[in-house]
């Protein structure tokens, strides 16, 4: 009994090439929605941390006197002084993690703990009353302090400040702390919690481009996020 072999044909140089082109195709399209995705589910766990954060703001706020923390008091940062805390340590208790404080999109989180910073200017150790129009200003924003890496306080795996957290973490009046390196952090925005509680994204803010000065970045910010309405309603200063 004689047995036929089939030849079996394999695909051909043409076909191969159709079918890496097609893939390539796919993942040009597909990557960049993948991108996309990772980033929102980053400023999705941002806003997250900072609800938690305003949570542990408004427990503290009732517990002591109706009286908001210190962003900047000249004192000293570590904790076994006993002098006034600063506001991350303040409200450690009330939120009991470490990570809420780091924002996953910040590039600097080896070097500083606390990746939001607070309205000092309007809210250091403000009483609650002061806020009349709680849902418009800031209390916590994206942000970080640069340089930041010739800080030791407010670095991780400093014990003296309870891992960096008692120290100054402040937005004051620089439109450089909240947009640090010239670039909003998430997609051209910031996330911010607000004096009421709440939480929500900034206004598009203008990214740095070749050429553009740093007067021209405070001035869009001075545009779409005007300080005396989100920072201070009292003052004549302004984003610096």
């Amino acid at each position: 009994m004689f047995v036929t072999k089939r030849k079996v044909q394999g695909f051909t140089l043409i076909e191969l090439l159709v079918v890496i082109a097609i893939i390539a195709v796919l993942a040009a399209i597909l990557f960049p929605v993948f991108a996309k995705a990772r980033e929102k589910a980053r400023q999705t766990a941002c806003l997250s941390n900072l609800k938690q954060l305003s949570l542990g703001m408004m427990q503290y706020v009732q517990d002591n006197d109706e009286t908001y923390p210190s962003g900047y008091n000249g004192q000293s940062t570590h904790v076994s002084d006993g002098q006034l805390s600063y506001w991350p340590q303040a409200i450690f208790p009330y939120v009991k993690s470490y990570a809420v404080y780091q924002c996953p999109d910040n590039p600097h989180s080896a070097d500083t703990a606390v990746g939001y910073l607070y309205n000092n200017h309007y809210m250091n150790l403000a009483p609650l009353a002061k806020v009349d129009t709680p849902s418009q200003i800031i209390m916590l924003a994206d942000g970080v302090l640069t340089p930041v890496s010739d800080n030791p306080d407010k670095h991780p795996d400093n014990l003296l400040t309870n891992h960096g957290l008692n120290s100054d973490y402040t937005i004051w009046l620089f439109a450089g702390r909240i947009i640090e390196d010239n670039q909003p952090r998430h997609t051209g925005r910031i996330n911010l919690a607000f004096a009421d509680g709440h939480v929500h994204v900034s206004p598009i803010l203008a990214p740095h481009k070749s050429g553009d000065t740093f007067t021209e970045i405070v001035n869009n910010i001075r545009g779409v996020m005007p300080f005396k309405t989100w920072i201070d309603p009292t003052t004549t200063d302004d984003w610096n």
